[in-house]
């Protein structure tokens, strides 16, 4: 079964095992319609999950532990969060940390209720992160089914500990997790099917010098969690990925552009500028060469300003002509294709 699989029918009665990269996954009889009614969107993602990490990612799914995947900007890592909510057939609830958050708040608080008599009372109130987490009802040939969440949680690294300590309980083991009521200190409960998946650009030993802005890890917090490392991605899985998005394009424009992708990413590494040369950047270079192909501009051409995406962050001169240089041996130099057809 692959993630492009619709939900049959006799799909629709109970969870089912299906295989994906290898892995056995269950899958939850949520129908799209359905996880629209919960006021949810459903994004497809479809994935390859072909990189070693992946596979860590899908195996780990089962376990019942928060999985922390820390790797740098643009490896794909909530692009494969959300691929697995996908996939599970589960619903998908997007949080990101901030500076000046209070997740306190995405548990609940207090508010404002009429009294009846033409006034206003005070009512608790839980958050929407404590409704996700108990998991979302469902009906099933007359019987009730709980299908817990895909609770996907970015730039966890940039927590402080006091909005670490939010989520202590929470990442327990499965029948101990629970979340606390800022107002009341009521223990709100958690399904026990809720995925909880963090992604960071820092591990606990930080960001290898790419100067993100991260918060020193609580390693009590940490240490609930299943450590998932995401390298920079393969050629052959950057390919993968940029077909998918783009089938439009044959195999040799692909290859083409991961190959200065690649070139570009590694001139930009060695000269220790602080940018990131990753799947999203092959995807605005994409679109950019693309509008360029369909007004009759030779690939390797619309390549070249497809790049401008990344040397317009750069004021040097010098630093622009890097970008042009990373491309050179790949697509011919600026003169020789300014002749190709326009």
């Amino acid at each position: 079964m692959s993630n492009r699989t619709p939900l049959t029918r006799n799909m629709l009665t109970k969870p089912f095992t299906f295989t994906v990269g290898g892995v056995d996954m269950v899958r939850s009889p949520m129908t799209e319609d359905e996880i629209n009614s919960f006021g949810l969107t459903v994004d497809p993602r479809h994935h390859t999950f072909s990189e070693v990490w992946h596979q860590d990612v899908l195996e780990s799914v089962e376990d019942g532990h928060p999985i922390f995947i820390t790797g740098p900007s643009g490896t794909g890592k909530d692009y494969l969060g959300e691929a697995v909510a996908y996939i599970m057939g589960k619903p998908l609830i997007l949080l990101s940390i901030k500076p000046d958050l209070d997740p306190n708040e995405w548990v609940g608080g207090t508010g404002l209720s009429g009294d009846g008599v033409g006034g206003t009372e005070s009512v608790i109130e839980e958050g929407f992160l404590s409704k996700a987490c108990k998991g979302y009802e469902i009906e099933r040939n007359g019987k009730k089914i709980t299908v817990g969440a895909v609770i996907l949680v970015s730039d966890f690294d940039r927590a402080t500990p006091r909005q670490a300590e939010v989520f202590r309980q929470a990442f327990e083991e499965k029948g101990r997790r629970y979340l606390t009521h800022p107002t009341t200190g009521d223990k709100l409960p958690i399904h026990d099917d809720t995925i909880f998946l963090l992604t960071a650009n820092s591990g606990v030993d930080g960001d290898g010098g790419r100067g993100n802005v991260t918060s020193q890890l609580d390693t009590s917090i940490v240490n609930r969690c299943i450590g998932v490392l995401a390298p920079p991605p393969s050629a052959k899985f950057e390919r993968e990925m940029v077909q998918l998005r783009y089938p439009q394009l044959d195999k040799a424009e692909v290859a083409l552009l991961v190959k200065c992708l690649r070139s570009v990413r590694g001139a930009v590494h060695d000269a220790q500028l602080p940018l990131e040369i990753s799947l999203r950047t092959a995807n605005m270079v994409a679109k950019k060469s693309l509008r360029r192909k369909a007004k009759g501009m030779a690939w390797e051409k619309a390549l070249r300003e497809g790049f401008r995406v990344v040397s317009g962050f750069m004021h040097e001169a010098d630093n622009r002509a890097m970008i042009e240089g990373a491309l050179d041996p790949i697509i011919g130099s600026a003169n020789i294709t300014s002749g190709a057809n326009v």
